[in-house]
């Protein structure tokens, strides 16, 4: 397994513990396994000296089984020793786990994250116990001999041009130094978006038309690269409209700009947050900031013009922006979180004037030298919550670029929002939406929705104000069991979670037939995945269930109702609505009364050079649903290039309209979602209608 490319880094991997540092604290393990016991024991976090020597290094073998069981949670102990097999050195690693749980290959390829070569078993062991002698040392004499090697030749290589040409991408994505061609890639650590990026990246670099269901159904490389010769070849005409002096509006900048035409209160067409800055920043620095930023993007210096009734993209030339700071000095903390509340509503109520730039604003609230906040509003016709974040990142990037040379100049992207309006309308042409929209009203034929969670109080005619929020985080343990079943069944954690939530809604409600709503982006085009504008879309994905079926069938129906509705995914969901349910074409509820969503953006330890950066939440905002589910996986977004340990456990955020249910009704749901959700990786093979939640 050893790589000759390998690099040994400088960083926590050379025998130093991934957890927090210098810190010790006391954990009982309460599980006993065959004769293996362990007992109250003191964890020290930080350098471990408990050190052997292997080939002629020094290795860490604390560190060796921690890593270990940071991967698999199922194996519930390990134990690494030094011993020889065949008269070689060999470094052994006996795991106490359940066979059927533990993939070697994977196992050995996944520690190279963690590890530098040198330290990877030679060989592994599952075994159900270890025995263990009267003054509670291991009984090294009834260890098992190793039979299984980790050698090299174990793993299956690329040797076709297409299978090293798919490996080189998944090297790349998964970050990995080599892949086996049979084993899957969410075996080897890939999720959900990273199929997505990977989807997006052979259709545009290679020309291959490989669907995200093909990808689900052959998620090996050798899988794919025998799938690739029956698919079709695609050409990616690259659109460049920069001659123009007018642009067409995207089809989800039309949908806001008519929204924006019917709601006089543009309350669900601008978009505002705060962020935190806790150090010393230079507020001059900011706005120099931002009149970078404004000159990188395309989008923030975007205005749109009406000729002859019809709304067009305008592009004009960079402009210098203001950030006014507002001192609250000696406001006391109690009284802070008003203030960015009343900010965050007020910055809001002043009308964009759609034809001006700039289509956003900030400002900057300062409660001490070290303790301000910046409050941002924009408008969603060129900013959306994704663009947001991309957006964001860019703030940290150049503030700090900035901080390091003043005189540095940014450098332009190849590819704008303009460039992506022309190129989505190229490839939605009136035949491919026709064939789209056809699918669509095929899934919803015959379809009513119904409201599912009885409301606590009269739901009012009008939109809702606010919102409320349960803020919910998984333990380790059970986030990294929803990984391995998620892995096992071979389907992404998203579908996991969304089918637990659809599995309690129609077990609650008693009805079979279950829509929700989940947001997508649509940056399918090379060259287009970080550009600023409006790429989010919904869609809706109905499921109809059989309570004789058992959960692990709910499971597989409800994978195949998403993997059929992300091959049509780039549909916009205002042409969805206008084909299904045209009488309702301004209620954001058309088709769906509950969302359920992931945070896809990538996330990096962000933050300025002289400040740590904290979003701030608030729940003041309206409520579009009527629950709205906000998954956060730091550990899927995280790049993996990182050098300090990413969380692994997975939150999540309950949103719900907090003018019709009370936060009890609201909090005894989302007991009944993790009782759902448990039952599900738990006991898959049970019927949907033996399941008592309530």
């Amino acid at each position: 397994m050893k790589n000759k490319n390998s690099k040994v880094q400088s960083d926590n991997r050379l025998g130093y513990h991934i957890p927090e540092t210098n810190q010790i604290e006391f954990a009982t393990y309460v599980h006993t396994i065959g004769e293996h016991r362990i007992t109250t024991a003191p964890i020290f976090y930080g350098r471990d000296d408990h050190q052997s020597t292997y080939n002629g290094y020094r290795i860490e073998i604390k560190e060796i089984e921690k890593s270990i069981q940071r991967i698999n949670i199922y194996i519930v102990d390990c134990y690494v020793r030094v011993d020889t097999v065949d008269n070689t050195p060999a470094l052994i690693a006996y795991l106490i786990a359940n066979e059927s749980f533990v993939n070697i290959t994977t196992l050995t390829i996944k520690l190279k994250r963690y590890l530098p070569d040198y330290m990877i078993p030679t060989h592994f062991v599952v075994i159900d116990a270890i025995s263990l002698l009267p003054n509670g040392k291991i009984d090294v004499k009834k260890l098992p001999n190793p039979e299984f090697s980790a050698s090299k030749d174990v793993i299956t290589l690329p040797s076709t041009r297409e299978e090293k040409n798919i490996a080189a991408i998944w090297k790349e994505l998964l970050k990995l130094d080599e892949v086996d061609v049979n084993v899957s890639f969410f075996e080897l650590g890939g999720h959900s978006l990273l199929a997505n990026e990977f989807v997006n990246t052979i259709r545009n670099e290679k020309g291959i038309d490989l669907s995200i269901e093909d990808f689900y159904k052959f998620p090996t490389i050798q899988g794919i690269s025998k799938l690739v010769p029956s698919l079709q070849k695609k050409t990616n005409n690259k659109i460049d409209a920069s001659d123009l002096e007018l642009y067409p509006l995207s089809f989800s900048q039309q949908a806001i700009w008519s929204l924006d035409q019917a709601d006089a209160t543009h309350e669900f067409c601008y978009e505002s947050r705060a962020i935190k800055l806790n150090g010393t920043i230079d507020y001059f620095l900011i706005e120099k900031t931002f009149c970078k930023l404004i000159e990188k993007h395309e989008i923030l210096r975007t205005v749109f013009e009406l000729i002859e009734g019809e709304p067009f993209q305008k592009i004009l030339p960079p402009y210098i922006f203001s950030i006014p700071v507002t001192n609250y000095i000696g406001l006391k903390k109690k009284d802070q979180k008003k203030i960015i509340s009343d900010r965050l509503k007020t910055i809001k109520e002043v009308s964009f004037e759609v034809e001006k730039t700039p289509l956003f604003r900030a400002e900057i609230l300062k409660f001490s030298i070290t303790d301000n906040v910046l409050v941002f509003c924009s408008h969603n016709m060129i900013l959306d919550k994704w663009a947001q974040r991309i957006l964001f990142k860019d703030f940290v990037d150049i503030y700090n670029e900035l901080k390091r040379n003043p005189d540095f100049e940014i450098k332009k992207p190849k590819a704008s929002y303009k460039d992506y309006s022309f190129l989505e309308k190229e490839n939605l042409n009136e035949a491919a939406l026709i064939k789209r929209l056809d699918f669509w009203k095929d899934k919803f034929d015959g379809f009513s929705n119904k409201q599912l969670i009885p409301a606590d109080s009269i739901r009012p005619n009008k939109r809702p104000k606010t919102r409320g929020g349960i803020p919910y985080t998984f333990s380790l343990e059970f986030s990294e069991k929803l990984r391995q079943f998620s892995e096992l069944q071979n389907v992404s954690l998203f579908i996991t979670m969304i089918t637990a939530f659809k599995v309690m809604l129609s077990t609650y409600s008693k009805q079979y037939d279950i829509c929700i709503g989940t947001s997508t982006i649509n940056n399918f085009y090379q060259g287009y995945q970080e550009v600023l504008g409006v790429t989010l879309n919904t869609i809706p994905l109905r499921s109809s269930f059989n309570y004789d079926s058992s959960l692990l069938e709910a499971l597989n129906h409800v994978k195949k109702t998403c993997l059929d509705a992300y091959a049509c995914g780039d549909t916009p969901f205002e042409k969805i609505v206008d084909t299904v349910c045209p009488d309702r074409k301004f209620n954001p509820q058309a088709l769906f009364r509950y969302m359920f969503s992931f945070i896809d953006f990538p996330i990096r330890n962000m933050s300025l050079l002289d400040a740590e950066i904290e979003i701030i939440k608030e729940h003041s905002e309206p409520s579009t649903f009527d629950i709205n589910i906000v998954v956060n996986t730091t550990l899927e977004q995280a790049d993996f290039s990182l050098v300090h340990p990413t969380d692994r456990k997975i939150s999540l955020e309950w949103q719900y309209n907090s003018d019709i249910f009370e936060p009890t009704t609201m909090q005894h749901m989302l007991s009944m979602y993790l009782r759902t959700l448990n039952e599900l990786i738990t006991k898959p093979d049970q019927p949907l209608g033996n399941i008592s939640i309530i």
